[in-house]
């Protein structure tokens, strides 16, 4: 959800086409000295206009919108594929079993990686970790929202294309805070089936929210969502 760029100023009124005189007969040499000063004239207005279009400072572009902004896809198309390249500051590391990250604002998390999970295809793309299990079901996890938790998961499920129930999921914790979740059955484009998808929120700071986001399959939602809650349960900020 970026800002529109900033409208540019309207173009010009277009200038007059020019034209050339008739010229004058040969008799009367005063109205070759006229056209020859009329074209210097018109030469002296053509570098003028061409300096100052080489001055003028550049137009002033609308700046992007930042980490805080951005937000999962919530479409039918619950697409997993990355938007922005990887970098050292986003995505899981492991060491072992620990799962090591950064947070929106610079800190480290920590948690642990679930039996049969390993770090996934776009960890660090369009997200701020991300595992994955053998069937391609997806946890991923997303920082630095401007909003607060309830209203950020609420947001999130209400803009789903589906016409399925939201389903709200009490008693998740997060790192020992409460958590709000909810979820909703939703057709995947890409995989061109009905998956479950699940938003877990917690605040962060006040008026700041983190979000974990699970693609399963109907069949595999409760072990993926067993597999969540441990990742919340061992996670802790640093």
């Amino acid at each position: 959800m970026t800002q529109p760029p900033t409208p540019y100023p309207p173009n010009p009124a277009a200038a007059q086409p020019w034209s050339s005189p008739v010229a004058p007969a040969p008799r009367k040499p005063t109205g070759l000295i006229a056209l020859v000063i009329g074209l210097a004239a018109v030469l002296v207005g053509i570098v003028g206009f061409t300096a100052g279009r080489l001055t003028a400072p550049p137009a002033v572009t609308a700046a992007a919108a930042g980490p805080s902004s951005a937000a999962p896809s919530a479409s039918a198309k619950v697409s997993s594929n990355p938007t922005v390249a990887s970098s050292t500051k986003k995505g899981f590391s492991l060491d072992g079993t620990t799962l090591t990250g950064w947070t929106s604002t610079g800190s480290a998390i920590t948690t642990a990686l679930p039996t049969g999970w390993k770090i996934g295809n776009y960890n660090g793309g369009s997200n701020s970790g991300q595992i994955l299990n053998a069937s391609g079901d997806t946890i991923d996890y997303h920082s630095g929202y401007e909003r607060a938790a309830l209203d950020n998961c609420t947001t999130l499920i209400l803009t789903t294309k589906s016409d399925q129930d939201i389903v709200n999921l009490p008693g998740h914790t997060w790192a020992g805070k409460a958590a709000t979740a909810v979820k909703i059955n939703v057709h995947s484009d890409e995989r061109n089936m009905t998956v479950v998808l699940t938003y877990v929120c917690v605040d962060t700071t006040t008026g700041h929210s983190d979000l974990l986001r699970l693609i399963a399959t109907p069949q595999t939602n409760d072990a993926v969502m067993e597999a969540a809650t441990s990742v919340l349960n061992a996670w802790k900020w640093s």
